[in-house]
């Protein structure tokens, strides 16, 4: 039983050390042709996680036992 906990653990600090490898060969962006487009498309989604995060608060803070008209709702949605 000891030497399995052993061996489980020196598979476990050694994948760690090969995912850290990865990781910072990943961030190289002359290695990693693709990082500069992940970065583009992840700042965009972000922003529209953001701005989605915000307008269902502001619609549940502002309306939260109200019924939202057209014309409110269109408001707020022109907002964002």
């Amino acid at each position: 039983m000891r030497k399995l906990l052993k061996r489980f653990t020196a598979y476990v600090i050694d994948m760690l050390v090969v995912l850290l490898i990865a990781q910072s060969i990943a961030g190289i962006p002359a290695i990693n042709k693709q990082l500069n487009k992940y970065n583009k498309y992840y700042k965009e989604y972000v922003t529209y996680v953001t701005n989605y995060t915000g307008f269902i608060n502001d619609l549940n803070t502002m309306y939260n036992d109200k019924k939202v008209t057209n014309k409110e709702y269109k408001k707020l949605v022109s907002s964002y």
